[in-house]
């Protein structure tokens, strides 16, 4: 006996090896159903047939959807156009949130970077490069962070190298320093 008050269903029967697909009411064999393994039966609810009709008319647009929105919602850090702003108000001096000491770093930084960056401004760069230079006077004095700079650099790894490549040309050039340079070939053909 069913619920009261639910209509109850009736199909055809199904065979042993055939499943019924709700969305076409038509008994196929289980092998048209993709695996679900999360199922009881260990097959999805719909054919393949039409999940591939749905994925065609509804589930392209519904994925491009959520891919647009999330590609929108997504803060992409990717050097200058990653710093979303810095707030400067006007009236108030350029880098007035940071404190005194590190003003100056920032003016410093924003002179390098405005001077390597001189063929291309535009207001939304140059408040960028404000925003970046004031993120960057924060860290000038941590030298923490100043290690790890280079270290991601590869710049401590390279004078290392310098440095060993140097000592072992020194060691060959003062093992063979006064010996007569011999030319090994003969001169049989002369």
């Amino acid at each position: 006996m069913g619920l009261p008050g639910r209509k109850r269903l009736y199909s055809l029967p199904v065979t042993i090896g055939h499943k019924r697909c709700p969305r076409c009411k038509r008994n196929l064999p289980v092998e048209q159903f993709p695996v679900d393994r999360s199922r009881p039966d260990g097959r999805w609810h719909s054919c393949s047939d039409c999940n591939q009709a749905y994925w065609n008319t509804r589930g392209k647009r519904l994925a491009a959807g959520r891919k647009q929105a999330e590609h929108s919602a997504r803060q992409t850090r990717q050097g200058l156009t990653g710093l979303r702003q810095y707030r400067h108000r006007k009236g108030l001096t350029l880098f007035a949130s940071l404190p005194a000491p590190r003003r100056d770093i920032a003016h410093r930084l924003l002179n390098k970077y405005l001077a390597r960056h001189r063929y291309n401004l535009t207001r939304q760069r140059i408040a960028l490069l404000i925003a970046c230079a004031a993120s960057n006077a924060r860290r000038v004095g941590d030298n923490s962070w100043a290690r790890s700079m280079l270290r991601r650099k590869g710049y401590v790894r390279a004078e290392r190298r310098h440095e060993e490549q140097a000592t072992r040309l020194g060691e060959i050039r003062s093992q063979s320093f006064g010996e007569p340079r011999v030319w090994s070939g003969g001169l049989d053909g002369i």
